[in-house]
This record gives C-alpha cells, structure tokens and sequence, in this order.
C-alpha cells in the first residue's frame, strides 16, 4: 500500500484535475490524504466532497493554524504516513496513468539489490506544462539542462535534482527524515540528501507527471537557489 500526502493551499483552480489524475492510476493500491494549510477559498470543499465520495481512498484534514509554507504543511504531514511507501503531490499537477506503477517497478528493482531496510528515494523526470497544460518542455531535466546523476550528497548539497511531487519513498527514510530541519529549503531536497547519505537514489528517465507552471507556484520549473533561499523570508 501507497500513502500519498498531497498539501494543499488555495488551489481551488487546479485540484480536482490532480486528484481525478490520480484516481486515473493503473495501480489502485494507494490511499490519498489531503491537508488544507487554512486555504480563503473553495480548496477545502472540494477536498472533502472527494473524501465523501471515496472514503476508502481519500482522508482529509484541516489545519486551523498555517503552517507557514508547503515545506512545513507537508512535514507536519509525516504523521499520516503509516504505510509501507509514500509519495508526495503538489495540487495542480497531473499524474500520467502509469506513475505510480513506473516509480514501483523502479522501487521494486532497487529493494531486489539492496533489501527494504535501506533508505531508498525514488523520483522521475516531468513533462513540463502551461497553464492550460500546452507542453512547454518534454523533460524537466532538459529544460534546466539537469544531470540525473549528480545524486552523491557533496553534489545535492549544491543543487537538488528531485523534484517531490515525482517521488517515492520508503519507511526507512520517512523514519529519518520526520522531524523539519530548521534551515530545510524544501522537503524534497532535505529527503533527496538524507536518501544519499543514509541509503540510495533512484531515477527513471521517463515524465510521470505534467507539471503545470502557473503565476501561483510555490517552486516553479526554474527557480534557482538564489530565489528558493529568498522565499524561507
């Protein structure tokens, strides 16, 4: 079984294509929890008339005070994860059918090698889209000109190459990685460095997901450090 933990905050816009994506999944072993960072508009309703239609599959929470930012609300979110694997998912994206599947088999390859007890990431490439999911880029890691292979820590400590709302991980990490670092940048990037530190990343060089960039991004297809740093002010 799947935990997918999807933080949400006003995005009203966008939220019923992501989850409709992933109830599109050709694996259907998965449960969806979706928490409202205290979100002004309709976010949170349309997040529970899903938890009311498919209650055996989607559980939602509110938080009455913000967290802060996506990287908090998604940490404050590690509680909910009491399943073998989780993923992580922005809310405006959408998850191609075979995601799930495709990040799996690449998980399941992994643990054949190295066993289920290591710390282990998995993560993939992104189609990246308009708006209006016009594609912008076929892969992410083309349009930032991105080395998949640059996964050793003295190189993430640089610059971080997985992208969360693509990656799969075990609870070897989830136990190491529960509490939010003060000085954290993004959840993706602290869990892509303790995955190399601890364990092992994995990458597929194949888009699972449409990653729409739009005005209200909280990280865009081509933020640089520089810019993410300013955004922890």
């Amino acid at each position: 079984m799947i935990t997918i933990l999807m933080a949400v905050f006003n995005g009203e816009k966008y939220l019923s294509d992501q989850i409709e994506s992933i109830l599109n999944q050709t694996v259907k072993e998965w449960k969806l929890v979706i928490q409202d960072d205290c979100s002004t508009d309709t976010t949170a309703e349309i997040a529970m008339s899903y938890a009311a239609k498919f209650p055996d599959k989607i559980a939602f929470h509110q938080r009455y005070t913000p967290s802060g930012s996506a990287k908090s609300n998604f940490f404050s979110m590690i509680e909910y994860a009491d399943t073998d694997y989780i993923m992580t998912s922005d809310q405006d994206d959408i998850w191609l059918p075979s995601k799930i599947e495709v990040t799996l088999n690449k998980f399941s390859e992994i643990e054949k090698n190295i066993g289920r007890d290591i710390p282990i990431l998995v993560h993939t490439d992104l189609k990246v889209v308009d708006s209006e999911l016009n594609i912008l880029g076929e892969s992410l890691f083309k349009y930032q000109n991105l080395n998949s292979d640059n996964d050793c820590l003295n190189k993430l400590l640089v610059q971080n190459i997985v992208t969360g709302c693509t990656m799969m991980t075990n609870r070897a990490l989830i136990s190491k990685v529960r509490t939010e670092p003060e000085h954290a940048i993004m959840h993706d990037w602290w869990f892509a460095l303790v995955a190399s530190a601890f364990g092992t990343i994995g990458y597929v060089p194949q888009a699972t997901i449409l990653y729409r960039q739009h005005g209200d991004n909280e990280v865009g297809a081509k933020n640089s450090l520089s810019e993410l740093m300013s955004r922890k002010h």
